[in-house]
């Protein structure tokens, strides 16, 4: 019962390490860009994930850091393809793509 405990803390102690280390990016990110620089950003990305409403945010988020154009970024989504879907009866919605 202990080694469940001890596997339990090294677990949360991994996430509360990935989360410290999530949130200091975002600060390194904010100082180098700035307000302007973020909302520029997420506005790209919304643009993106507008296209492909039904895509992942991994794929938008990263066109809109590499600063892809509208019509790089559709190329991009048209080269890569789904790793994994939900079926739903008719409807087949990609979850994650491999670039």
């Amino acid at each position: 019962m202990a080694s469940y405990y001890l596997k339990w803390g090294e677990e949360r102690l991994e996430e509360a390490n990935q989360l410290a280390a999530e949130e200091q990016a975002l600060a390194v990110q904010k100082d180098m860009l700035g307000d302007e620089g973020i909302d520029a950003l997420a506005n790209k990305t919304e643009s993106f994930k507008a296209m492909n409403p039904f895509e992942t945010d991994d794929l938008a988020i990263a066109s809109a850091t590499m600063n892809l154009t509208t019509q790089q970024y559709h190329q991009l989504y048209m080269q890569t393809k789904p790793i994994e879907s939900v079926s739903y009866t008719h409807l087949t919605l990609p979850t994650k793509r491999i670039v």
